[in-house]
């Protein structure tokens, strides 16, 4: 039988607490919820006693009878409740406010029976029964109505305070169960009414927790979503700048060989997957790298490395990107069957950032290190990383090169230029370059 009981009353505590059905969503607005409310606990628990000290002051100075409920107030109720106002800001309370404020409600019933209780009928500081339920009224109001606790145990509140008043007004006093029971029923009528604002209260609190979990996700996809097109902290200096410069950075250019002519006999259905494939791949090898796509225009891809303070060698981690993408590129063109091949073009320098246009705002590069990288990757060859001069100094240390005849480059004439040997992977040992 008493499991039952135990049970049914498991089962109502449920209902009753609005618990989210994801145990974790559940942890965390607990968490939040403890985070937010214990000051605001603290806070009322210190006004009701500087509340309750001033009353004790004035009611001493106008009431010469009232000695006895002086040194009560201000020997045992005040301390009960500075001690429980020091509760909260402890760990314990942090992590079980609700079961402290019962230890709270039991206490503080208990000194408001005892003193209908101490004071015998006839005595000046009798406390009638009337006046001991408006105690317990106050008690309530003041646990349920302003501590922000769940509604379960607002039920455990109410609870205690009725049976304790109840229980020690017929067992202890002589009034009349008739007094008794009509004030019973008024401590349940305000109890009960106690109960539905504090349900009315937690639904609206798990219903804002919600949305304000569901906006911030929401948010972070956005901000996740702007910042592959317009980096964040351009954003938020937008009012003061329209373009950043940087002083070094390294750019890589890369193109599908003959994809064009492939897409001509593909369905397009067929050219987006295999587009999706590549860049995918690529978008991944980025993050591994600390690389950052820039944008794809067609079947070709352009990266930057080296923006943030950061980046101790940009220029090595974006061949070791290169290196990859072309491991990608076969390996997508034996699994599809198509002859695809990638030409990567690099160079090392310094450009300039921003946002052009008011509509599909993308955030670009430009200038001759922009150029020269994409000149470069024009004049590779399929399935090989071409790098400029700049960029060979900076990394000569990791990798084997073919250095190229003079090539002449548009826009730049001739110039120096190197080829990453095939075997990539015999790197040599060395410390990072100057």
């Amino acid at each position: 039988m008493a499991s039952f009981i135990a049970g049914r009353f498991a089962q109502a505590a449920v209902w009753l607490d609005l618990r989210f059905d994801d145990g974790a969503f559940e942890l965390e607005y607990q968490r939040d919820r403890q985070a937010r409310t214990a000051r605001f606990t603290a806070n009322a628990i210190a006004f009701s006693a500087l509340l309750w000290g001033a009353f004790g002051v004035w009611d001493s100075a106008t009431n010469t009878n009232s000695v006895e409920l002086t040194r009560f107030r201000f020997m045992v109720a005040i301390p009960i409740l500075l001690g429980f106002f020091a509760l909260t800001f402890t760990p314990a309370f942090r992590r079980w406010p609700n079961l402290c404020l019962l230890f709270f409600v039991a206490a503080a019933s208990l000194l408001a029976i005892k003193q209908l209780l101490e004071y015998g009928e006839g005595s000046p500081y009798y406390l009638s029964s009337g006046s001991s339920a408006l105690n317990f009224a106050l008690i309530l109001v003041f646990c349920i109505g302003l501590f922000p606790i769940s509604v379960g145990w607002s039920c455990a509140v109410g609870a205690i305070i009725i049976l304790v008043y109840g229980g020690g007004v017929s067992a202890f006093t002589k009034i009349e169960f008739a007094e008794v029971s009509s004030y019973i029923f008024n401590l349940t009528l305000i109890f009960l009414i106690l109960i539905f604002t504090s349900y009315g209260r937690e639904r609206f609190a798990r219903e804002e927790f919600a949305r304000h979990i569901l906006q911030e996700k929401e948010r972070n996809k956005l901000s996740n979503f702007l910042s592959s097109y317009i980096p964040l902290n351009f954003v938020a200096d937008q009012a003061d700048r329209s373009a950043e410069a940087f002083g070094e950075v390294t750019l890589l250019f890369s193109d599908l060989v003959g994809f064009t002519t492939l897409t001509e006999h593909l369905a397009p259905k067929h050219v987006l997957e295999i587009l999706d494939m590549i860049f995918t791949e690529f978008d991944e090898a980025a993050d591994k790298y600390g690389v950052e796509k820039v944008k794809t225009i067609g079947d070709a891809y352009m990266a930057i490395a080296g923006k943030s303070a950061s980046s101790v060698n940009h220029a090595k981690a974006m061949v070791e990107f290169a290196l990859h993408t072309i491991d990608i590129v076969r390996r997508v063109a034996e699994k599809t069957g198509y002859p695809l091949q990638i030409r990567v073009g690099i160079h090392t320098g310094s450009t300039i950032g921003g946002v052009i246009g008011r509509h599909k705002m993308t955030y670009d590069y430009w200038g001759r290190t922009v150029n020269l990288a994409s000149r470069l990757e024009s004049l590779s060859e399929p399935n090989r990383v071409h790098i400029s001069e700049a960029t060979y100094w900076r990394v000569r240390d990791f990798f084997k090169f073919e250095e190229r005849q003079a090539v002449e480059v548009r826009g730049f004439g001739s110039m120096r230029s190197f080829f990453v040997s095939p075997n990539d992977a015999s790197k040599k040992d060395g410390v990072l370059p100057d």
